[in-house]
């Protein structure tokens, strides 16, 4: 039998106050009236409020991703099926770890670049690489490779600044030689001078187009 350990109850629904059948329009209308309750602005000091007001966001997030509400769903059934509840979750294998984690990769990929939301998806990524994850990742080489595989795919749709924090939790992961940190490195470095070219491309774009009227002045 699997070990057991408790965590932060993980039942969407309940956390959002509705029933399993709940529409689109229901979740939408339960978060809104929750984030007013809980907003931490309204509660700069209660830590258990800010607490829940994460729980919320959660649920809302993985409820309204197609990809993510899926993998929740087969995960609920499962524990159901075992006559577990979803506030006490089993401890992760390194399959279920690298499982998790290509749901992720898969969110990103099958959601528009402009319109995902990094920083959620960011935050999993991190709360799913915990110290205690790492240690069971790391007696699983095979999985391991895995791992480092997927950490890569997330990176090509983040930005240089979530790809510099994906490097810091590989580097704690993987040994120093590992591919993926290099592959991590190589992406990082394509990031940042894309940004840089971004950044400057209006100002190059509007001086060539000066010097083509000039060019043009002259010529007439």
């Amino acid at each position: 039998m699997a070990l057991l350990t408790e965590t932060m109850p993980k039942d969407h629904y309940r956390t959002l106050g509705i029933s399993p059948q709940s529409g689109p329009d229901e979740i939408r209308k339960s978060y809104r009236s929750l984030v007013k309750r809980y907003h931490p602005d309204r509660h700069p000091d209660d830590k258990a409020v800010q607490a829940q007001f994460r729980e919320i966001q959660e649920a809302y997030e993985t409820l309204t991703d197609p990809v993510l509400r899926d993998a929740w769903l087969q995960e609920r059934w499962l524990l159901a099926s075992q006559g577990l509840s979803t506030t006490t979750m089993p401890i992760l294998t390194a399959t279920d770890i690298l499982r998790r984690l290509i749901v992720i990769e898969r969110g990103f990929a099958a959601e528009d670049p402009w319109r995902t939301d990094r920083d959620s998806r960011m935050r999993r990524i991190i709360e799913l690489l915990s110290t205690q994850n790492m240690e069971i990742l790391k007696l699983d080489p095979e999985q391991l490779d895995g791992v480092g595989e997927t950490i890569v795919r997330c990176s090509k749709h983040l930005e240089a600044a979530g790809v510099d924090n994906l490097i810091d939790l590989t580097k704690e992961l993987m040994p120093a030689d590992h591919p993926a940190l290099a592959a991590l490195k190589r992406i990082h470095s394509e990031k940042k001078a894309d940004a840089r070219w971004n950044r400057w491309k209006p100002l190059v774009l509007l001086i060539l187009a000066l010097l083509g009227c000039l060019l043009i002045a002259r010529m007439a």
